[in-house]
């Protein structure tokens, strides 16, 4: 007992860390709650409490929010796409691509998005859908779209905006599987007048290009003040461009100025899209040494005038050469010295091999250089550089050298909110021309009945078709940018026309070009059911009679009953009737056939090519068709049968499906009937078509995978003669002979030799397939305009392949598969300046000297 006291007295130490010990051990109890295992009862209640009123809160801030909708849409965005733009435009008879932003908020959707077009016809609120141009048919476009709940998607289309008289608008909207429509929607576009089309600012500063776009040469000639040939568009870039996909969706772009943007936010299908829009006259302004550097290496390298260089800085003194070259032709007024408020950072270009300078070699500071039709022109320096932009001579820099675009004069104005209109120099040139503004060119889409580059479209009035080229122009008649050329008879009424409702302009649909009308001719000669051959005639009808005669009376006699044979005669003969009909109908395709022309362009040692394909369906019986196309880019519509304007019957709807592949259905032909597709594309032809003189002789170099079948070449030489040279077959990856060209007589073919083995062909080939005479077609492709044009014609034997026709035609006639490989254009005419200067705002204009009345009102002339 004592020991154990001894052992808590407090003043022996070992007591004394005992008793602490026991101390932390009763003071730990108690946190760790009931025996260290849990909170009290009251905790409990007091947490749960706690949990419940704030999940009343939270119920009540759900019921305050207001629920998500089950899908959000943004508004329709045209491309090139401008945010700035409250209402998207749309140029008529002109394909386009649009994009909305769609999220489904609540659940994931599967199913499909439709979209026509429709307008507002007079007097009436309602939208009623737009039949294609003289045509009894709508276009319904429908793709299947995947929005998984949350996420948001782009969701683009593809329409065909048809010629109307009023503003058209989009119908789209989401479709369930089961067809049930979902948050339909409606937007109106802006109608683009024929002459408009889009001049595109990509820029990684747009806001520096604002007072760029108000220039007087992008609005053009303002006889009226309301006149703006181009429709400038300065989209915001991040991660996305916004530029269409489809080729043949950039048909409404003229020209794209690029400063400073990373090509590399191109899609590849978008970067092969403006190489295409390029080579088939689209025009590229690069700005500055930065945008040089970030082009090399990229698509658009190879093709680029020049190479940036060392750096240099650019004063009033090496800026000279361009204020020499906007000095007005009237040398009453001069346009004073371009002097930065401070030094320019520039670049030395280092010109290509194909290039040259503008205006000419003794200046240095913008390259130009041809891509086709097409053309890319680059500057040493910055073009939103605020010093450049104000100089009184940077319009007529941007309308002669940068445009392209032929000299202008300032006049007093008859409207009262301007005192000057800028008017063409040669006022008998066109007003509202396309040619001028937009250099994009399709051989099927633009030229008329005589090979020529006609203002284009499809009128809605008797409006005049001016004639293109340097051969027996008509006086007035200009040459402009890369073919760009003529104006209207001065007797026309052109110009009282609204300028809205000429056409389409240059580049659009055509189902009225001089090709279009030539291939529809063709076709309708054509198509139809062929006659079954002799020899299938002369063997049926033998089989026949030996059945009825020999056959008939020898079984009879053998089994005696002879008599029997005048019985079985008439039975024989209603069952060689069905036979025959049976026999006939697989002989020319259960009574439906398909004829097809294809017209193939390639442009000088360019592998992709243009194929438009018109075909004509006929059929016996009512039959319901689906054409599908292996390319996603593809483009299909009802071909017009022609007439003045379009028929008189209940329209009917076709639907064109655009996913992996393009397939229009619901293409209804009536009963002994034709009706006809009109389809085109770009493809790969598997190589260019190129001309050579590495030795100082021209020859053809055939680097494409297809063998040309009775070609030759035809040339306009510079005194405007036409001149061809026969090569005949020409096989992938060969040279052919040294061209011999000879003078062609007038009234006869330029290439006889295929004139004639076209003719002299057998109406069927040994595959039972038949082969036209197509004179017509031949009239236009033969006849080159430009003067140095040249471009090589020839026939594909084998059929290309990528359509698909369904329920298919055993009968099916090959019309004939057109190349027309342009291998060189007339180089373009050296810019002009403008003949006088725009005065200040508020001072008087002093009058124009006008030319002698023998004087040619224009040097290009």
């Amino acid at each position: 007992m004592r020991r154990a006291f001894a052992m808590i007295h407090p003043f022996n130490p070992r007591s004394a860390r005992a008793l602490a010990l026991l101390l932390l051990i009763g003071a730990a109890l108690p946190m760790s709650g009931c025996g260290g295992c849990g909170q009290s009862d009251a905790d409990k209640e007091q947490a749960e409490a706690q949990k419940a009123e704030q999940q009343k809160k939270d119920d009540a801030k759900k019921k305050k929010e207001k629920p998500k909708p089950d899908f959000e849409v943004s508004m329709l965005r045209v491309q090139p796409a401008d945010p700035e733009q409250p209402i998207p435009a749309a140029k008529p008879g002109h394909w386009l691509s649009a994009t909305r932003k769609m999220t489904a908020n609540n659940f994931d959707f599967v199913g499909s998005l439709e979209a026509d077009v429709a307008t507002k016809p007079s007097g009436d609120g309602n939208l009623a859908p737009l039949a294609l141009d003289r045509q009894p048919f709508v276009l319904l476009s429908t793709r299947n779209v995947v929005l998984p709940k949350g996420q948001t998607k782009y969701v683009d289309q593809t329409l065909f905006i048809p010629h109307c008289d009023h503003s058209p608008w989009v119908r789209d909207g989401l479709m369930t599987r089961g067809g049930t429509p979902i948050d339909p929607q409606s937007e109106q576009l802006a109608r683009m007048p024929a002459y408009q089309y889009y001049f595109l600012i990509l820029a990684r500063e747009p806001s520096r290009y604002k007072s760029f776009a108000r220039k007087d040469a992008l609005f053009g000639p303002s006889w009226d003040g309301n006149v703006s040939y181009y429709r400038v568009n300065i989209p915001r870039i991040d991660k996305y461009i916004p530029l269409p996909s489809n080729p043949l969706a950039w048909t409404s772009t003229a020209f794209v100025l690029w400063d400073d943007v990373d090509p590399s936010l191109l899609s590849p299908e978008q970067q092969q899209a403006m190489l295409d829009w390029l080579e088939w006259g689209g025009q590229l302004i690069v700005s500055g040494p930065d945008t040089l550097a970030l082009l090399r290496g990229s698509f658009l390298d190879a093709y680029l005038p020049a190479t940036a260089g060392t750096s240099r800085t650019l004063t009033a003194e090496s800026l000279a050469p361009l204020v020499a070259v906007v000095q007005p032709t009237d040398g009453r007024k001069t346009v004073p010295a371009l002097e930065p408020v401070r030094p320019w950072s520039g670049v030395a270009l280092e010109l290509r091999p194909a290039a040259h300078w503008l205006p000419d070699e003794h200046s240095d500071l913008i390259a130009e250089c041809a891509v086709g039709r097409g053309r890319i022109v680059a500057t040493a320096f910055h073009l939103s550089q605020r010093d450049l932009i104000n100089w009184p001579g940077f319009d007529t820099l941007l309308n002669a050298y940068l445009l392209r675009h032929p000299p202008r004069k300032f006049v007093e104005s008859n409207n009262l909110d301007q005192s000057v209109s800028a008017v063409w120099a040669d006022d008998r040139n066109g007003k509202f021309d396309a040619r001028l503004t937009c250099g994009l060119r399709y051989l099927t889409r633009d030229v008329d009945a005589d090979g020529m580059f006609a203002s284009g479209g499809t009128p809605r009035t008797a409006a005049p078709q001016p004639v293109d080229g340097t051969q027996d122009m008509p006086p007035g008649s200009f040459v402009g940018p890369y073919g760009i050329a003529p104006a209207a008879p001065p007797d026309d009424d052109l110009n009282s026309i609204d300028p809205a409702a000429i056409g389409s302009g240059v580049a659009g649909w055509n189902d009225f070009s001089g090709m279009s009308a030539a291939a529809r001719e063709s076709l309708r000669s054509a198509a139809g059911i062929t006659i079954p051959r002799s020899n299938f005639i002369a063997w049926m009808l033998a089989g026949y009679l030996v059945v009825l005669g020999p056959l008939n009376w020898g079984f009879f006699r053998l089994i005696g009953r002879i008599e029997w044979a005048w019985v079985a005669a008439p039975i024989i003969a209603i069952l060689g009737a069905v036979v025959v009909t049976k026999a006939a109908h697989l002989n020319i395709g259960f009574a439906r056939s398909q004829t097809e022309i294809d017209v193939v362009e390639l442009q000088p040692n360019y592998a992709r090519a243009h194929l438009t394909r018109y075909t004509a369906l006929y059929t016996s019986l009512s039959t319901s068709y689906d054409v599908q196309f292996d390319d996603p880019h593809a483009l299909v519509q009802p071909f017009a049968a022609g007439g003045e304007s379009r028929l008189k019957q209940t329209d009917r709807t076709v639907t064109l499906h655009r996913d992996a592949d393009v397939r229009l259905t619901d293409f209804d032909v009536s009963s002994n009937s034709t009706a006809m597709l009109h389809s085109e594309q770009m493809f790969d032809f598997g190589g260019g078509i190129s001309l050579s003189t590495e030795t100082g002789r021209q020859r053809i170099i055939n680097r494409s995978k297809h063998t040309l079948r009775q070609s030759g070449v035809v040339w306009r030489d510079a005194e405007g003669d036409l001149r061809s040279a026969w090569i005949g077959d020409l096989s992938p990856g060969e040279a052919g002979q040294l061209l011999d060209f000879q003078p062609v007589h007038k009234d006869s073919p330029p290439l006889p030799k295929l004139a004639t083995a076209l003719s002299a062909q057998p109406q069927l080939d040994d595959s039972g397939a038949a082969r036209l005479k197509n004179s017509a077609i031949l009239d236009i492709i033969e006849n080159p305009k430009g003067t140095g044009e040249m471009r090589l014609i020839g026939l594909l034997d084998e059929p290309l392949p990528g359509m698909e026709v369904t329920p298919a035609s055993s009968q099916a006639t090959r019309a004939g598969v057109f190349v027309v490989a342009n291998l060189r254009y007339a180089p373009p005419p050296p810019p002009q300046p403008d003949q006088n200067l725009r005065p200040p705002k508020n001072a008087p204009l002093e009058p124009v000297d006008e030319p002698a009345a023998d004087a040619p009102k224009d040097a290009t002339q």
